[in-house]
């Protein structure tokens, strides 16, 4: 990425209006219930769905399972991917043209 200053906020409501593309570039598989994404976390031996899931329009996440996975959808990235909250917008910034 260019030395251009990161805009978090643009990047990450640009996440949430192209949030299939996001969810899709994870390879996260679920279902979808109303604003709800419900799927299994791959972080972590999760047998069945329910308790990690994204809100489809705002496009924050929270696994109720683990207290400190929570959070929006450059957060989501990084915590799937390992990687820092720069890295991660850098990556969306990336697949999404922003």
């Amino acid at each position: 990425m260019s030395n251009k200053k990161l805009d978090f906020h643009s990047i990450n409501n640009a996440a949430v209006a192209n949030i299939y593309i996001v969810i899709a570039h994870l390879g996260l598989q679920g279902r979808t219930q109303g604003n709800w994404f419900t799927a299994l976390n791959p972080k972590r031996d999760d047998k069945k769905p329910g308790s990690f899931v994204i809100n489809l329009r705002t496009g924050k996440w929270k696994d109720y399972a683990l207290a400190d996975a929570y959070g929006d959808l450059i957060a989501l990235v990084a915590y799937i991917k390992d990687y820092s909250q720069k890295h991660a917008a850098e990556e969306l910034a990336r697949i999404l043209g922003v």
